[in-house]
């Protein structure tokens, strides 16, 4: 195993984040002695995850293998709309005013509780945009190092 954990730290692979049961395979003996392992995994490169930075592994129920079933999705899973939450850390933001003003200064047709509503609604969608670019900034930034560690540990 330790041959295989080098080879993937040699070749700069990253393990595809992972949804369901923790373990992928099972010898299937009965009671204390049954052992569960995770062999089964997804790699990708920097490139890759990149690329794809939705892809996730889901490992399904075992039903007639000794190994789970995997399965990479590479989308979001379909979420009901979330109320909308107002940090407070965002007025430090450096590009809070901006995100105010472009939401506010748009000229807007109706009554004003109508006004109101589609202002609100799109500083909430300036808001959440901003915050969903800040962090794949801050997760490829993180990959970024932990490449940069894994060539490190590498080398010594």
């Amino acid at each position: 195993m330790d041959h295989f954990n080098s080879f993937i730290a040699n070749a700069s692979l990253l393990e595809v984040r992972f949804l369901g049961d923790q373990y992928t395979w099972c010898d299937n003996n009965a009671g204390p002695k049954r052992i569960w392992l995770r062999l089964d995994r997804l790699l990708t490169n920097f490139a890759g995850s990149l690329a794809f930075p939705n892809l996730k592994l889901i490992h399904k129920p075992l039903i007639l293998s000794d190994h789970c079933p995997l399965v990479a999705i590479n989308h979001e899973p379909s979420r009901f709309p979330r109320n909308f939450k107002f940090f407070r850390q965002w007025i430090q933001d450096e590009d809070f005013q901006t995100v105010i003003s472009c939401s506010w200064d748009t000229n807007t047709e109706g009554p004003p509780l109508v006004k109101l509503h589609k202002n609100l609604l799109r500083c909430k969608l300036s808001f959440s945009s901003l915050q969903k670019q800040k962090k794949e900034d801050l997760h490829n930034h993180i990959l970024g190092t932990s490449l940069q560690i894994q060539h490190l540990e590498v080398k010594l």
